[in-house]
């Protein structure tokens, strides 16, 4: 029959038959590759969107699109069983199915580092003070898509016989070469990294670093910025925030506050005592200040003056309450004094004539 002879028909070593066999089973891979992503999508993905678990939905993310490429190579693969391909053709083809399946592995640990970075890592983020980590996440899933792939092809390519041990020799070369023409932006990259984890301060704290005291307004990835008490914007290097030492000023448990306050040497020793029970009332009665730790005492012979030395400690570590309690207290002090008649020294010198 004509259909036979044209079934039977051989064409480099095929028969019509059998290339159209490769095409039935590769057009059936990528049917049913088209049948299990509608199956993913429209019904087994949305049932999971319902359930109160997101780790499904995770895997669904994952999986979906490489398991729609695996199964056209699978039917790729079965289609050129049917094919009689010989010694070259046959190691051409495997080369394929081999290429086929590394790039397909490589994508499934891509997608699964993309979802797991943003869309549960990125999600954490969110809920921190600081927004650096908002910005290492998408840097870190670039670097990784790079790696991935780089390591992907280099073992492609040994897999197919090529030395790869110079290639890589190579890269290290240029690696090295790169890092260091980029010591200051890797550097401060990886202080940026520290800063992260190890959390020695957040936006919004006080810091004191080489004697720049202000509050932290920035974490970049590069550099942090704080605003000084004298309302200047300070730019710090990430680097050395954690070479240099920093003090978290907001991380105080109160403010110590020291003070010498001296009255006339004519004050008598009822008005001293009567002085010191003034400042002592003063502190127990400020809510603000720590009871136990506050220390009134009679200190010194100053050259023009009696001084009482005071020592008390302010609840509170933010700035502009600590400068509020301390003007509470003085103004405090001061109108007791005047009220009980006990005068404040100021530098005075007598000059005593010999007739």
């Amino acid at each position: 029959m004509i259909t036979d002879a044209i079934f039977n028909y051989t064409l480099f070593n095929n028969t019509i038959q059998q290339y159209l066999l490769f095409v039935l089973y590769t057009a059936g891979g990528i049917l049913l590759a088209k049948i299990v992503y509608l199956l993913l999508e429209k019904i087994i993905k949305p049932f999971a969107e319902k359930s109160r678990f997101k780790f499904d939905d995770y895997i669904f993310d994952i999986i979906d699109k490489p398991l729609v490429f695996f199964v056209v190579i699978m039917g790729f693969l079965l289609g050129t069983k049917q094919l009689t391909l010989g010694i070259k053709g046959s190691a051409i083809v495997d080369g394929l199915i081999f290429i086929f399946i590394a790039v397909n592995i490589s994508y499934l640990i891509v997608k699964f580092i993309d979802v797991i970075l943003n869309k549960y890592v990125l999600d954490l983020t969110k809920h921190t003070a600081s927004d650096l980590d908002d910005k290492l996440v998408p840097i870190i899933n670039k670097i990784s898509v790079v790696l991935v792939y780089g390591l992907t092809f280099v073992f492609i390519l040994k897999h197919f016989g090529y030395e790869v041990t110079s290639l890589l020799a190579g890269l290290g070369i240029g690696g090295l070469a790169f890092a260091l023409a980029a010591k200051d932006i890797l550097s401060n990259l990886f202080g940026s990294l520290s800063i992260m984890a190890d959390k020695p301060f957040k936006v919004g704290d006080r810091i004191n670093i080489n004697g720049f005291d202000g509050t932290v307004k920035n974490i970049g990835l590069r550099s942090t910025k704080i605003k000084t008490l004298e309302g200047t914007y300070v730019i710090i290097p990430n680097h050395k925030l954690t070479t240099d030492p920093v003090e978290n000023i907001s991380r105080r448990k109160g403010r110590k506050t020291k003070m010498t306050i001296g009255v006339v040497y004519d004050t008598s020793s009822k008005k001293m005592q009567q002085a010191v029970d003034i400042i002592k009332k003063i502190l127990l009665d400020n809510q603000d200040v720590r009871e136990k730790d506050s220390y009134v005492h009679f200190s010194t012979f100053g050259d023009f003056s009696l001084n009482i030395n005071v020592i008390y400690w302010i609840h509170t570590s933010k700035y502009d309450e600590i400068v509020n309690i301390r003007h509470a207290v003085n103004m405090e002090l001061k109108k007791r004094f005047e009220k009980a008649g006990i005068d404040m020294a100021f530098p005075t010198q007598t000059v005593y004539v010999k007739k």
